[in-house]
């Protein structure tokens, strides 16, 4: 059955039906900002239909705070990815190198950095990650007919770097002599036990690819236009493992301020957007530092999530940030 387009006046008609108040001023910011995006991503069916009276405002109000929210963390995701990419391209030189004096090439890769099983799986996506036409494509195969792993990884999308992070060797993969390359990339990652022990069950690295599955999801819906505050990303067949992200939070907290007194880890279900907020907060200043980036979000988090500024309807404002994150905000601002 094909949808109606709906007239002017036939949306207004539906708006008043659904109790939402509105003037004219506002109606035609909701024209103009997009129906779709405004109405029906962020006003939920049951609210609807629940009979009560509902300012346009908040709702606007709402979509602007998520676009801004949008854009304060979308440059802190392509630096956290940026700076682990590194990090995994570093170790798989080095490994590369004191293995072999052939220039580092994907067939070392898979050779001595990933899990034998996975090794076809990983060579496909390294090859299909240079199968667009781009400068550093292009440049490689026309001067040396081949590209070095580095050049790879710049091509890499982040769903597919974490394909190969967790097929990458751990204590579990030999040949004997083989290093293991997520406990070395946890160590260039700065993630290291206190007590300078190995890490019991590759727990820094499986904790780094869980938060790294979340920010990949956050990071999908902002590239495609989508809400986060909705948490909508949580719904995507992520299957994120909520104990793993919640041990990095707490570990990064008390290395970026030791004696923090930090929320427990039970609080973090990652069912609210400030759960999301913290982790890409603590990624980004863990590895790259405080600056005007990460302050700006902060700014968010005080003015936004602790004081609603935009004095959304409380009823609203609770929903989407709620007291029960107030907690998890405050860490954040007290770092």
């Amino acid at each position: 059955m094909n949808k109606v387009i709906l007239t002017d006046n036939q949306l207004k008609m539906k708006l008043t039906n659904y109790k939402f108040i509105f003037t004219s001023d506002e109606f035609e910011e909701l024209k103009r900002l997009g129906f779709y995006h405004v109405f029906n991503s962020l006003v939920e069916k049951s609210v609807r239909n629940d009979g009560n009276n509902k300012n346009l405002s908040d709702y606007l109000k709402l979509y602007h705070i998520d676009f801004n929210l949008r854009s304060l963390i979308f440059p802190m995701i392509l630096g956290v990815e940026s700076v682990f990419k590194q990090r995994l391209n570093d170790t798989f030189i080095e490994e590369i190198l004191a293995n072999t004096s052939n220039s580092p090439h994907y067939n070392e890769v898979v050779k001595l950095c990933i899990k034998s099983q996975s090794n076809i799986k990983i060579k496909k996506t390294l090859f299909k990650s240079s199968s667009h036409r781009s400068q550093i494509v292009s440049h490689f195969f026309d001067n040396h007919n081949d590209i070095p792993i580095w050049a790879y990884f710049e091509l890499l999308d982040l769903g597919s770097f974490l394909e190969i992070l967790e097929n990458s060797t751990d204590k579990d993969d030999l040949p004997k002599g083989r290093n293991r390359i997520k406990e070395k990339f946890s160590d260039k990652c700065k993630f290291l036990q206190t007590n300078g022990n190995q890490f019991a069950m590759n727990q820094k690295c499986s904790y780094i690819y869980e938060s790294l599955r979340l920010v990949h999801a956050v990071r999908n819906h902002v590239a495609h236009n989508q809400p986060i505050i909705d948490c909508r990303y949580n719904n995507t067949g992520y299957g994120l493992k909520a104990s793993k992200i919640s041990a990095m939070i707490l570990d990064i907290s008390q290395r970026t301020n030791p004696g923090l007194s930090t929320p427990s880890s039970s609080v973090y279900d990652f069912k609210s957007v400030t759960d999301a907020i913290t982790v890409i907060y603590l990624l980004y200043v863990f590895m790259l530092g405080k600056d005007r980036i990460s302050d700006r979000l902060r700014s968010f988090v005080k003015d936004e999530i602790m004081s609603n500024t935009s004095s959304i309807d409380l009823r609203i404002h609770s929903k989407v940030f709620g007291a029960h994150n107030l907690i998890k905000a405050q860490l954040i601002l007290d770092l």
